[in-house]
């Protein structure tokens, strides 16, 4: 995990390259944040490994890496989703809890958003668990812009719904439009 005592100040990286000892990194944030279970760390790992080059990348994902100083800080992994023409889904965000209220999810967001225009993008799809450790997402999906776009209940287990958000992007709009 990264060093907690890493200065603020100094500069953050961004990088979309996928390099070997990013799915153990993934990981490890994931499973630092408490939040995901066991089957879904294994998964934010797999779908990086799967996209180290020169492995093919059938699904199209995408990721967005956080580091300062070469620490690992965060990371995003999204995609167009498949059989549409302009929609994507945010398969993934998690930031280090040491450094979280930082605006470092928020980078992540508006450059996932910034990326996806580019690539013809229209809207951006997230979803995550009804359950009350995903309350914080919930907030910070809204905060972010997104509408609540659908609630099914009991999707992922009974009791636990899957609430689905869209936040509508274009070429003109930045984040104090919201």
């Amino acid at each position: 995990m990264s060093n907690p005592a890493i200065a603020r100040n100094l500069p953050l990286t961004l990088r979309e390259t996928v390099c070997e000892s990013d799915g153990e990194a993934v990981r490890r944030l994931v499973a630092a944040t408490g939040v995901f279970s066991a089957e879904e760390i294994t998964v934010a790992g797999a779908l990086v490994e799967e996209a180290v080059p020169p492995r093919p990348n059938p699904e199209g994902y995408r990721f967005i890496f956080l580091e300062r100083e070469g620490h690992f800080l965060g990371y995003v992994c999204y995609a167009r989703t498949p059989l549409t023409s302009h929609s994507h889904d945010l398969y993934w965000l998690a930031v280090d809890p040491a450094c979280q209220g930082q605006g470092h999810a928020r980078l992540l967001m508006e450059e996932t958003f910034r990326r996806v225009v580019a690539l013809g993008g229209k809207y951006l799809f997230a979803e995550t668990s009804g359950m009350p450790q995903y309350k914080p997402a919930r907030g910070f999906y809204k905060a972010a812009g997104y509408e609540e776009a659908a609630v099914i209940p009991d999707f992922y287990k009974p009791g636990d719904a899957k609430h689905t958000y869209r936040r509508t992007l274009s070429a003109n709009r930045t984040e104090n439009d919201n």
